[in-house]
């Protein structure tokens, strides 16, 4: 936990240091929770049919593009936090189960991320690889079928703060204000797990 909140600091010190913010809360359309084994192969995937509806909020920096017209390329500095319940496993492509188990944690990122604008329409994409912080409780079902444990019980207890990547396609219905799109933003924590929201998603700025 303490983790966390140093994570927090950070988040907050440098969004702060860009000369515009935009605060923004959005709605995402899936979320999960993958652990692969030292061999980075994914031994257990927890995720929904149906997903809840993970909603993260955070910080943006104003876009500082690189030449003074309305287009080019440019960058803006991402902080962002979530909070996550996924309680099914995939276990095969569109083939979910309720094992009886769940994964619950939040997560923070910090993530620069290079974005290139369009000229006459209001669409940005970018990508960005920066620092997150992952913390994550509860069990899983191993279901890798050729895993020495497939179907053995394993809990999680992780508080870790490692990578954040994030690639984003972003649509403005109102310029600075409301937007939606496609975006995956994943937070790793060590080599065995990573969680991942986004899809597509809508966001409102202020």
């Amino acid at each position: 936990m303490k983790k966390i909140i140093i994570s927090l600091f950070l988040f907050l010190s440098i969004s702060f240091a860009s000369e515009k913010i935009y605060y923004f809360i959005g709605i995402n359309g899936d979320s999960s929770f993958d652990i692969t084994d030292n061999d980075n192969n994914e031994i257990a995937s927890v995720e929904e049919d149906i997903p809840n509806i993970p909603i993260d909020i955070g910080i943006r920096s104003s876009t500082s593009f690189f030449s003074e017209s309305d287009s080019g390329w440019g960058y803006f500095i991402e902080s962002g936090f979530a909070i996550f319940y996924i309680g099914e496993q995939r276990i095969e492509e569109n083939e979910y189960i309720d094992y009886g188990t769940s994964v619950k944690g939040a997560s923070i990122h910090i993530t620069p991320t290079l974005v290139y604008q369009a000229s006459s329409f209001p669409f940005i994409a970018g990508i960005g690889v920066g620092i997150g912080a992952l913390y994550a409780d509860g069990s899983y079902i191993i279901t890798k079928k050729d895993h020495p444990e497939y179907q053995n019980r394993k809990d999680i207890d992780i508080s870790k703060i490692d990578m954040s990547i994030l690639i984003n396609l972003e649509f403005f219905i109102i310029p600075d204000e409301l937007s939606f799109g496609l975006r995956s933003v994943n937070v790793t924590a060590g080599d065995n797990y990573n969680q991942r929201f986004g899809g597509f998603f809508g966001r409102f700025y202020f």
